[in-house]
């Protein structure tokens, strides 16, 4: 048994963050800060300007966060991003901020060439597929068709 299909979204990794991306994240798991407070680190941490990440208010698991966060940085990326070598897509959210197109999939698209299929989401963030639901659907259906 192996995997035959991998498709990546809103994929980051491999590099810093800057103090306002964790900022925002923090806040946005956080359920201690008012409504308000929480909704706009939310938005700002996952949703493209104009869109209302209000529908991501709840359900959050703050507990689960910090076992998360450790386990991201145990990661070897540099080992996990080549995939066995095997073809895989990443659906990038063109204004995400957590995870930059330009720090995020199009360095790995650079890097890896003909191995990554590459799709950038305009209207969305790293809330991608709760932003553009069809849009992303349509991409991952028609490269799973590829065959």
């Amino acid at each position: 048994p192996y995997v035959e299909d991998l498709i990546l979204m809103a994929a980051g990794g491999n590099f810093e963050m800057n103090k306002k991306q964790k900022s925002c994240l923090r806040g946005s798991i956080n359920p201690k800060l008012d409504k308000k407070s929480r909704l706009e680190a939310i938005e700002c941490a996952f949703f493209a300007k104009g869109n209302d990440g209000s529908i991501w208010l709840n359900g959050w698991y703050p507990e689960l966060a910090q076992p998360e966060i450790v386990a991201s940085e145990m990661i070897n990326g540099d080992f996990f991003k080549r995939a066995g070598g095997k073809p895989f897509m990443i659906i990038q959210a063109a204004e995400d901020f957590i995870a930059p197109p330009e720090k995020a999939g199009k360095v790995l698209k650079a890097e890896l060439d003909d191995q990554v299929t590459y799709v950038e989401i305009p209207n969305a963030s790293h809330a991608l597929s709760t932003e553009q639901p069809d849009l992303v659907s349509k991409h991952i259906i028609e490269y799973l068709e590829r065959k």
